[in-house]
């Protein structure tokens, strides 16, 4: 069996090439569509963002959502007042300030370049990587210490994570956020200590604060442990949730004020509800549209995971781990379940699932590691991480060409820096529109539909190019 120094060598020297590679191929193309949106709100500063500065009230958003539901065609009319109002948290689409005070940060120490911002993403792709190389053995002290190198490396070389890491969006501080949610809740489950349960609901806070999917951490979570402590007696059930629901309250009015207070974070939510409604005009192909063309088109990403998934939902009865690991398969299982509805092609919103597959996987590894003769433990670690290795080194080829690659947006900032005196009106595509803001807020931009556009951008999403 390695030793776990050696272990802990390779596996930091992994991070830190990962990092190093990604990190110089990071894209300096002008911000897209959401990346714009989010780039203005967090370069307004902490202040502004912590206190929602013009954020318009619940009821007019209600009002406004409601009259979008009768009639779509105001879209663009709403979102031309709501830009004109100011309101951060439309910039932030309704999500909470978290990922902003990141960028505001970085903002605030000088960053400027596209690139630049789009890697400091990496940082916290490796801060999770860690962790989850640090924590699976405290969560899963019986498992060999090459399922903890296993997990972690199928996390830093994953694709969907990496897109998400190069990415601006908000997606990253949930995906950190929401796999340290689920080891303090395993950890809960495994020693019975309530102080786990208490960093569990200040965590989730802080997920609340990032982004919706949120909820079906929430619902994993309480799923999970109903599901482990319904036996104790339902009074101890209800008082644990009780006092995980205060921390939670308590730790999102510290951490977004006006989240809680106004109930700003239920304006997030209600724009999921109203994709789960009318998921067809936001994404038009199946759930098993989505996930095909992603297994086939990235199949040493999503094979051993799914096939790990499965052999831990069969043998998770007998598994001496299962407490331990029902967080990590209820949350893989609900947000599978979600996409079922939801099927949005954009790679980043399926970062968190990737890291409790990562988990997931790596507990199954370390239980065949110590059930297997010798050969076959090589064998299977040989395929798995060359597997993975095999995934970043394809995705780091795709970033090095999509930077030889300009896009309509280069095009439309080149044609308009190149025309200073240009006419100050323009007429462009309704997804060039946040751009444009962005990079050219003294031009009245007005926005038209162009299907055909959309097609292509979702397309393009589905394979993580982040424009």
């Amino acid at each position: 069996m390695p030793d776990r120094t050696i272990l802990s060598i390779l596996f930091a020297a992994l991070v830190a090439i990962v990092c190093m590679l990604f990190a110089r191929t990071s894209s300096s193309a002008p911000f897209g569509y959401d990346e714009a949106d989010y780039m203005s709100a967090g370069q307004q500063g902490l202040w502004a963002n912590y206190s929602d500065r013009n954020s318009m009230p619940l009821t007019t958003i209600v009002r406004e959502g409601v009259g979008l539901t009768r009639d779509g065609s105001q879209r663009r009319s709403l979102s031309q007042m709501v830009r004109a109002s100011g309101d951060i948290s439309f910039y932030r689409h309704y999500h909470g300030p978290i990922y902003a005070y990141w960028i505001g940060a970085w903002h605030a120490l000088g960053v400027k370049e596209e690139a630049t911002y789009r890697a400091t993403g990496l940082l916290l792709h490796a801060s999770l990587a860690i962790c989850i190389f640090l924590l699976f053995p405290r969560v899963f002290p019986d498992l060999p210490p090459v399922a903890a190198f296993v997990a972690g490396s199928l996390f830093v070389l994953s694709r969907t994570a990496l897109v998400t890491a190069t990415t601006i969006t908000p997606h990253l501080t949930f995906e950190l956020f929401a796999c340290l949610t689920l080891f303090a809740v395993a950890e809960f489950l495994r020693t019975r200590k309530v102080s786990y349960w208490y960093v569990a609901a200040a965590l989730i806070a802080a997920t609340v604060a990032s982004v919706e999917t949120a909820a079906v951490l929430v619902a994993a979570v309480i799923l999970t442990v109903v599901s482990a402590e319904w036996r104790q007696g339902w009074k101890r059930v209800l008082v644990l949730l009780g006092k995980g629901g205060a921390v939670l309250i308590i730790t999102l009015a510290l951490i977004w004020p006006k989240g809680v207070f106004e109930l700003n974070a239920l304006k997030g939510y209600l724009f999921l509800a109203y994709m789960a409604m009318y998921p067809k005009a936001f994404s038009p192909i199946g759930p098993f549209d989505l996930w095909g063309f992603k297994v086939k088109a990235y199949p040493f990403e999503l094979v051993p995971l799914g096939v790990a998934f499965v052999s831990a939902l069969i043998w998770l009865a007998k598994s001496q781990h299962r407490r331990a690991l029902s967080p990590f398969l209820v949350y893989a299982a609900m947000f599978l379940a979600v996409t079922m509805i939801i099927t949005l092609p954009y790679t980043y919103y399926h970062s968190s699932l990737m890291a409790s597959l990562a988990v997931v996987t790596g507990v199954v590894f370390g239980e065949l590691w110590m059930r297997s003769a010798a050969t076959i433990r090589v064998a299977t670690l040989a395929v798995v991480i060359g597997s993975a290795v095999w995934v970043g080194a394809e995705y780091q080829r795709e970033r090095i060409d999509d930077r030889s690659t300009r896009n309509l947006a280069s095009e439309l900032l080149s044609y308009l820096d190149s025309r200073p005196s240009f006419e100050r009106v323009v007429l462009v595509p309704q997804v060039l529109i946040p751009m444009l803001h962005y990079y050219h807020p003294e031009i009245a931009a007005i926005g038209y539909d162009d299907d055909r556009q959309r097609t292509e951008r979702l397309a393009k999403s589905s394979t993580g190019n982040p424009d």
